[in-house]
């Protein structure tokens, strides 16, 4: 075992300047390269945690002559350990592809950047945006550090490559983490970066902390070596995408009209908008005294209460929802209260079926109104959703920017409600509801009255041919 004494001789770590050959050999040739990073060991340095390598990079490159840029909404913590070196922070807005490129950067002299999943909105900066900052980075010689402590974990794609792998100047810094499983109170974490910048973390390091124990380093350089690093891996890629996944169907099904979740692709997070009219801090709250955490956002912006440009600028109200704490087989049951909760927080602020200016159809007129139809509309998640309903009683439906979703099912008129049923979706239940057709919107009310959908009604004009 690793811990033992006589493994501990037998390795070969060097002085107590340098790190354990034994870590950096794992690092360098089986966890780097699944992020496309070649690197020779004198570009590895490792440290205790990914915040340490942080604090090294700050004592090495900030002062109060600095301008550093990071994302907003950001890591609350990360901007307060360069708030305590930098003379200033440009706070840059993020969107769906992730921190934005515009002239705001060029003032800075390092860019943090979390590309595989931001933190904390989980989403995924695309290979275009990767490139234009790499670009941007090189025309105003500046240094980039890419935080990808958390790896990225796609779930509706495969990963893409690290910044550091796209980089032809070596100007891109890289922070990678060990997972915190190896023992009680062993945390590693290391930096990748050209030879002179690690040179030089390794002498602050000396004075500041010193190096991370060789055994702890020994320890996880056995563990990745005897396949254990890479079963964990897949046993948490396969738990959280069930749990992902979970979390988004819920979401879809239980609150497809009051909530839309910032689309990403992966990760460990859905980032929830909630509406208008609600306060998210009393949302939590109300939600915590029933059992149900989730959290709110605001301190992640640079200024909670300020105007902030950009994408997700609209999206302070919100709450982040995780999967990491939380069994499979509880995220329904969650999800279902915090809607219900949600609807009664909501009561007098959204339409109800009584404040309908029309009547709901029933019976044969609104299955004439809808046979044949399609109702068109968005997923929680931002993606396109189409349901035909053909005259015979069969439901086909297509969600996503390509149709990759799909399933099918049937739908009927029963008394006063319309039904559907799926295949896969929603559970593969039978849902009623009241039905009313107002102009071309199908809304969908439940035996409350409340409304739970509204879908455009669409009727395909018929071919000249017809």
């Amino acid at each position: 075992m690793a811990s033992s004494m006589r493994e501990f001789q037998r390795s070969d770590a060097g002085s107590e300047e340098q790190d354990g050959r034994e870590l950096v050999e794992q690092i360098r040739t089986r966890l780097l390269p699944r992020r496309g990073i070649q690197a020779n060991a004198d570009e590895i340095l490792v440290t205790f945690s990914t915040r340490h390598a942080l604090n090294l990079l700050i004592e090495l490159f900030v002062d109060q002559t600095s301008t550093i840029a990071m994302e907003d909404p950001g890591l609350p913590d990360v901007r307060q350990l360069f708030q305590r070196r930098a003379g200033a922070i440009v706070a840059q807005p993020v969107d769906t592809e992730g921190m934005l490129i515009d002239d705001a950067l060029a003032v800075a002299q390092l860019l943090y950047v979390t590309p595989s999943h931001q933190s904390p909105t989980a989403v995924t900066m695309s290979m275009a945006r990767r490139e234009h900052l790499l670009q941007v980075a090189s025309t105003h010689n500046q240094l980039l550090l890419e935080d990808d402590s958390e790896g990225e974990v796609n779930f509706l794609g495969h990963p893409h490559p690290a910044l550091r792998s796209l980089d032809h100047d070596n100007r891109v810094i890289y922070l990678g983490a060990l997972p915190r499983v190896l023992a009680p109170g062993v945390s590693l974490a290391f930096v990748v970066a050209a030879p002179e910048i690690i040179t030089a973390l390794r002498q602050v390091r000396r004075v500041l902390s010193g190096t991370p124990p060789l055994l702890h380093q020994l320890t996880a350089a056995q563990f990745i070596a005897l396949g254990h690093y890479d079963a964990l891996l897949l046993r948490l890629h396969q738990i959280f995408r069930q749990r992902w996944t979970a979390l988004r169907d819920a979401l879809n099904h239980y609150l497809p009209q009051a909530i839309a979740t910032i689309p990403n692709e992966g990760g460990t997070v859905h980032w929830v908008d909630i509406p208008a009219e609600l306060s998210a801090e009393r949302l939590v709250q109300e939600a915590a005294r029933r059992g149900i955490l989730v959290e709110p956002v605001a301190d992640y912006f640079a200024a909670p209460d300020s105007t902030t440009s950009g994408q997700l600028a609209s999206h302070r109200n919100s709450v982040r929802m995780g999967i990491t704490s939380i069994a499979n087989d509880r995220i329904r049951e969650g999800v279902a209260a915090f809607a219900s909760l949600l609807r009664e927080l909501r009561t007098g602020q959204q339409e109800t079926l009584a404040e309908c200016p029309v009547a709901a159809l029933k019976g044969p007129a609104l299955q004439a109104a809808v046979a044949g139809a399609s109702l068109l509309s968005k997923t929680v998640y931002g993606h396109p959703l189409t349901i035909d309903l053909l005259a015979d009683g069969r439901m086909l439906g297509r969600a996503g920017f390509a149709d990759e979703d799909r399933d099918s099912g049937r739908w009927w008129v029963e008394g006063d409600r319309w039904f559907r049923q799926w295949q896969h979706w929603s559970y593969g239940e039978a849902v009623g509801f009241i039905a009313v057709i107002h102009g071309q919107r199908f809304k969908l009310f439940d035996g409350s009255g409340q409304l739970i959908d509204t879908l455009i009604l669409h009727h395909s004009e018929p071919s000249p041919e017809a």
